[in-house]
């Protein structure tokens, strides 16, 4: 059964109960606090038992309120909270039948179960002589419930629940609260889905997932028991060690203590749905059910809406008669809450009739605070529901398990009662102003219209041809050269005052020294970190100032800084980029931060080395000693400090190992003027210490592992190196990539995703470097036990590519074809261009290389592309590098035989 909140029956009472004026003599009997006696005690396992004792009637309240709902469900398992209570009403290791049954013979009454966001609960109430019984059985499905669920059990309540689920769905605007959910929560929001899950999560619950589910979320250290009606507290402590003594405590629980989503603008949306008419429904998130706010929010939603003289009901349904009814309720949860806003129109009313009525009335409200009867009102309305429930031991009992699983105090409604009792007209305002007035989320739903299809006339024998045209038009591009030796290039194109700019240093990573193989991360990342002039802080400033973005990307040989400008700032972004690439301060600070992040990333990738991969790959291809192979370790981080900055600074960032290019609508003599005047007295000459790439080893069988304890996926990366980058056979080459791994529907992960399904994807790739250095190799993750038959079957694809199976007419025709078509969409925008430029020029080929590639596309045949692969890949010598649980995984991919096996650590030392 899905559940509300503690008080949300109460703000249910106060929606829909008118409450007349009361003369103050009545007010003397509405008491301002509950007075609730109890005991608390805990077992050595962790259970909280809270007993209230009242000997009045001869029965007992019993409930568990587990500290689990919906909030604690993963992506894919939403709904697993509610079904899983409903597992709970079945057998036991001990008993067999329906859990109900010896409750029913003892005259058990209000006996369910519940499940909301925030907490499952399961509760009767038995006469004192059925106590054993009712505890034997809750501490019994607590200790043993798990061998007695069997996959009949599973699949007859995922039924049930999932007929609940389709119940729910036939009813008029059903789809309204999930609507909510996704327009007001973040995605990966705990609140965001349903209580009742999706239909496809239900069907993929497994037995593994209910023993998981129960071992965490169902040990006693995760329950409140509450015991409320005949019985002491030492019949309590005795009764509750016996039966529940046994029982497993579990581990402790963590997640969001608050989390209220935030809407920077109003989010409004539209749907229809087979109903009878229009409905608006406009939510603001709230604060959690601690927070005051939200405690005051159910006097808020009864003197704004919820009362028959409240000013929007009165306004929208009894004077204009523009809608059939008005409501308003407060939801508080744990991380936060939600103000609803519901309204029904009348039949021939439009929301635009509507909503302008809404605002201006809410406004009014949040200008002048509610009708001060009103609010008195709503307070009393409060006391009656509050004198009315200690009339039972179940309610009594209810308001203790919440108040302590929530708030951490039984009582916790006597806090919410003296905010709500003391609150004012100015306080609600207040109150109104801070929620009120931020974004909110607002679905309209529409009853469907009427609509005929029409006669069928499109010819459906065949899919209509497609037409495109892979037509690219390069602008002209005009170059110059800076007395100081610096590069310009610029192409014209467009009418929009904008220009795309990026400037270009001819090192990187292959310039730092062995001691400190990742300084130009350094270097790089701190340019834009302070000045001679400016700190940090200012010169950011300078730079939103003329809303110039951007950063600079080290990479191994050329790094870059790209941004776009507004052509009537050019003269000033180039300013300021001279500024920091001429005069950086590298402050300490910034340093110190900037190790901090790699010092935890590093820290990181020693727990989970997944990360590391590519790297170790890296370093296994081309030698530990080469730059290419250099992995950080803490000890290099350490010894990265402000002298190593400035020096490769002052050797690497000259004007003469920088090009810059520029496109846009401006013309080379306005851009060459800019940039001179920016840089043009900047005399430095380089001394740079680039090392070439070089050779790689030569490749040889090797699988290297790293160990990955507990982890749920092992990473597989296999390859070497290859020929230098060749203009003239490069298309093929890419091609031949793309159909082995280099897309969705390749052929790698086709076989590991689509037809094994144990890997998210699975890819292969050509990285390639200015100097033309190539290394080719597949990368991915796969599920732990199918690690080493993964790599059998990468294998197997590989041998086959370059063997009897290779690349067909109908792959390389279907790559050919989307690599021709997409060329146009490519170049749709300047940065499309700018960024082929750039490569053509990286690799000594003219400007617009680019524009005859769909001749160069054309060109390449199936027989070319099964050549190349043959020429290219040598699985004989590949390189594997194993990234899991190796406890798991190690001895069946030795088995495999694929190469000479070592273990390496995160950062590339070899351990055995």
């Amino acid at each position: 059964m899905i559940a509300a909140h503690r008080l949300i029956a109460l703000s249910l009472t106060l929606l829909f109960i008118s409450i007349v004026a009361v003369p103050a003599a009545a007010q003397d009997d509405i008491a301002t606090q509950v007075d609730i006696p109890y005991e608390t005690f805990q077992l050595d396992n962790g259970l909280t038992v809270l007993v209230h004792s009242d000997h009045s009637t001869p029965t007992v309240f019993v409930g568990m309120w587990y500290g689990v709902g919906s909030k604690d469900e993963p992506e894919g398992k939403t709904g697993f909270a509610h079904l899983f209570e409903h597992l709970m009403f079945q057998g036991s290791e001990n008993r067999e039948g329906e859990y109900f049954s010896p409750f029913t013979d003892a005259g058990a009454t209000g006996m369910n179960g519940t499940t909301n966001e925030d907490r499952t609960n399961y509760y009767a109430t038995v006469p004192s002589g059925a106590l054993d019984m009712a505890l034997w059985m809750e501490s019994d499905r607590m200790a043993n419930l798990l061998g007695a669920v069997t996959q009949q059990a599973l699949d007859e309540q995922r039924g049930v629940v999932q007929n609940e689920k389709r119940q729910r769905e036939t009813r008029p605007y059903a789809q309204v609260y999930d609507k909510i959910r996704a327009g007001l929560y973040p995605v990966d929001h705990p609140y965001r889905h349903s209580v009742i899950g999706s239909m496809k999560d239900l069907d993929a619950a497994s037995l593994e997932d209910v023993h998981e589910w129960f071992e965490t979320y169902y040990g006693a250290s995760n329950v409140v028991l509450v015991l409320a009606g005949d019985i002491t507290i030492d019949d309590a402590k005795a009764k509750v060690a016996h039966y529940f003594g046994e029982a497993p405590g579990g581990k402790p629980l963590s997640y969001p203590r608050e989390w209220i989503p935030y809407l920077p603008e109003n989010r409004i949306e539209v749907m229809y749905d087979r109903v009878g008419q229009t409905r608006i429904v406009r939510t603001w998130a709230m604060p959690g059910l601690n927070n005051k706010d939200t405690s005051l929010g159910y006097l808020l939603t009864d003197s704004l809406a919820g009362n028959k003289n409240s000013p929007l009901r009165r306004k929208l349904v009894d004077e204009l008669q523009l809608a059939t009814s008005v409501s308003a309720r407060v939801y508080g949860r744990v991380m936060s809450g939600e103000f609803t806003l519901q309204i029904d129109l009348r039949p021939g009313v439009t929301p635009e009739q509507v909503l302008p009525v809404v605002d201006a009335t809410i406004a009014e409200y949040l200008a002048e605070g509610p009708d001060p009867q009103l609010l008195e009102n709503a307070k009393l309305g409060v006391n009656m529901y509050m004198l009315g429930s200690l009339e039972s031991t179940a309610a009594i009992g209810r308001i203790l398990a919440d108040g302590f699983l929530f708030s951490d105090d039984p009582l916790f409604i006597n806090t919410e009662l003296a905010w709500l009792n003391a609150a004012t007209s100015d306080e609600l305002r207040a109150t109104g102003k801070r929620w009120l007035t931020r974004g909110y989320y607002q679905l309209t739903v529409l009853p469907f219209p009427e609509y005929a299809a029409g006669e069928p006339v499109a010819d459906r024998s065949s899919i209509p041809e497609v037409t495109a045209s892979s037509t690219i038009n390069f602008p002209e591009i005009e170059t110059a050269t800076l007395e100081n030796g610096m590069k310009l290039v610029v192409a014209r194109r467009g009418s929009i005052p904008l220009v795309n700019v990026s400037i270009a240093v001819e090192t990187g990573a292959m310039a730092a020294p062995a001691d400190a193989p990742g300084l130009a991360a350094f270097v790089f990342g701190l340019l834009d970190k302070g000045t001679r002039r400016q700190d940090a802080n200012e010169f950011a400033a300078a730079r939103d100032k003329i809303g110039m973005g951007g950063g600079f990307r080290d990479g191994n040989e050329r790094s870059t800084y790209t941004y776009r400008i507004l052509r009537t700032h050019l003269g000033a972004s180039l300013e300021l980029a001279a500024e920091m690439l001429r005069e950086p301060a590298f402050p300490e600070v910034e340093l110190d931060k900037m190790k901090a992040q790699v010092g935890a990333w590093l820290a990181n990738l020693e727990l989970a080395p997944n990360g590391a991969a590519s790297g170790l790959f890296d370093r296994a291809v081309y030698g530990a000693d080469r730059p290419m192979g250099i992995v950080w370790t803490p000890e290099l981080l350490a010894q990265v400090d402000r002298s190593k900055l400035k020096a490769f600074h002052a050797a690497e960032i000259t004007p003469d190992q920088i090009t810059v290019y520029m496109i846009g609508d401006i013309a080379l003599e306005t851009a060459q003027a800019s940039l001179n005047k920016a840089f043009g007295k900047w005399k430095a000459h380089s001394k740079s210490a680039r090392q070439a790439i070089g050779d790689a080893a030569e490749p040889a069988p090797r699988v290297i592992l790293v160990d990955y304890p507990g982890a749920a996926s092992s990473t597989i990366v296999a390859g070497h190196a290859i020929d230098d980058f060749d203009a003239a056979t490069w298309t093929e080459l890419s091609i031949m990539n793309i159909v082995i791994g280099g897309a969705f529907e390749s052929r790698l992960n086709m076989n590991l995703r689509e037809d094994k399904g144990w890997s998210y994807g699975y890819r292969s790739e050509i990285n390639r470097n200015v100097s033309g250095d190539m290394t080719f190799a597949t990368r991915g993750q796969v599920q732990t036990d199918k690690t080493a038959d993964s790599m059998r079957e990468i294998l197997k694809e590989l041998e086959g590519y370059t063997g009897d199976r290779p690349a067909t007419v109908t792959e390389v025709d279907r790559v050919k074809l989307n690599r021709t078509r997409t060329l146009p969409g490519s170049f749709a925008t300047n940065a499309g261009f700018l960024g082929s430029i750039m490569s053509s020029d990286e690799y000594g080929l003219p400007f617009d290389y680019a524009e005859s590639a769909a001749e160069r596309i054309a060109a390449v045949t199936p027989e070319g592309v099964a050549e190349r692969a043959r020429s290219v890949i040598d699985t004989g010598k590949l390189t594997w590098v194993v990234v899991g649980d190796l406890e798991k995984i190690e001895a069946d991919v030795r088995a495999l035989e694929l190469g000479d096996v070592e273990v390496w650590n995160a950062f590339g030392e070899r351990l055995r």
